[in-house]
């Protein structure tokens, strides 16, 4: 099985750590960025509510949506 589908610590494009902290008493960076819909579209289903995408994907999705998806279009 691929690492990114068992190791929620891993953005589902990009394979690099996310820094997610949802299992931390802090307050996850996630709450202060916009994630769109388009992208979050885009997760691939075996990773929905499963991973999260980091913040580098989230920039790069925003600051250019086509080559983004053209770059993870094998998701």
């Amino acid at each position: 099985m691929e690492e990114s589908l068992k190791n929620d610590t891993i953005c589902p494009f990009c394979k690099s750590k996310n820094q997610c902290m949802a299992q931390v008493e802090e307050p996850c960076w996630c709450n202060n960025v916009n994630v769109p819909k388009e992208l979050l579209a885009l997760v691939p289903k075996e990773t929905i509510n499963k991973s999260c995408v980091c913040l580098y994907c989230i920039k790069s999705f925003n600051e250019n949506p086509l080559e983004f998806k053209k770059r993870y279009a094998a998701f």
